[in-house]
C-alpha cells in the first residue's frame, strides 16, 4: 500500500484525490459523526486516490473524545490502531494545558473496546448495550469494578445532581446492593439499574 498521512483540513484541499470526503467513509462503514468533532487526521490510499481512514476528535466543556473510521478494505492492517495513537497523543497534549480534561469515548466494536483498555488502560465506565462509554477512572472506581459491579448510569448525563438521583433511587425497590462515586451510580444487579433507568424515563 502507499499511504500518505495528512494532518488537519489540509485533505479537504487536496483536488487530486477521487474522493477526499472522510465523513461520506464513515458513513459508508456505519460510524455517524457529530457536528462538534473535527478532523483530526487522515490516510490517502495514493493507488486509488481516496481517503481511506479517519479521526474525528473534540475537545469541549472539559471533555475530550475522538472517533476512527477505516474502510472495510483496510481494516485488520493497524491503520485504525495508528489513529487512534495520534489521537491519544492530541490528548496528552491537550492534557498538559489542562489537567481537568477527561477522555470519554463511545465504543461500538468489543474488539476496539479490548484494544484501548489492554493498549491505554481506559476502561468502561457505562455499558449502554449497543455501545458502552469508556475513560480513565479513578482508584475508587477501580476498587468498585473489584466488587462486580455491573451496571452504571451517568446521572449528569440524565441531568440529575446527586440529591435527585438519591431521590430517584428510594422510589424503586432494589434488590441489590449500589454506591455513587463523583457523577456515576453503580449497581452490583444489573436489573436494579435498569429499572432506575426505566423509571426515570417514564416518570421524570
Amino acid at each position: 500500500m502507499n499511504l500518505e498521512l495528512i494532518f488537519g483540513d489540509e485533505l479537504l484541499d487536496r483536488d487530486d484525490l477521487v474522493n477526499n470526503d472522510p465523513w461520506s467513509l464513515a458513513s459508508k462503514v456505519g460510524v455517524t459523526i457529530l457536528s462538534n468533532k473535527d478532523l483530526l487526521a487522515s490516510f490517502v490510499d495514493l493507488d486509488e486516490n481516496r481517503v481511506i481512514a479517519a479521526v474525528f476528535h473534540s475537545y469541549y466543556n472539559n471533555e475530550y473524545a475522538f472517533d476512527v473510521v477505516v474502510d472495510f478494505k483496510y481494516q485488520r492492517q493497524g491503520i485504525g490502531k495508528e489513529l487512534i495513537e495520534i489521537a491519544m497523543e492530541e490528548f496528552e497534549s491537550i492534557k498538559d494545558m489542562d489537567p481537568d480534561v477527561e477522555l470519554k469515548l463511545e465504543v461500538i466494536n468489543p474488539n476496539l473496546v479490548n484494544f484501548l483498555e489492554r493498549q491505554y488502560g481506559i476502561k468502561t465506565k457505562q455499558d449502554l448495550g449497543d455501545r458502552v462509554i469508556m475513560g480513565f477512572i479513578s482508584a475508587a472506581l477501580d476498587l468498585l469494578a473489584q466488587f462486580s459491579f455491573k451496571y452504571s448510569i451517568d446521572f449528569v448525563e440524565m441531568g440529575l445532581n446527586r440529591s435527585q438521583i438519591s431521590s430517584l433511587i428510594g422510589r424503586v425497590p432494589l434488590k441489590g446492593s449500589y454506591r455513587i462515586v463523583d457523577n456515576m451510580i453503580y449497581f452490583n444487579n444489573t436489573r436494579d439499574g435498569q429499572a432506575v433507568f426505566d423509571y426515570f424515563k417514564m416518570n421524570m
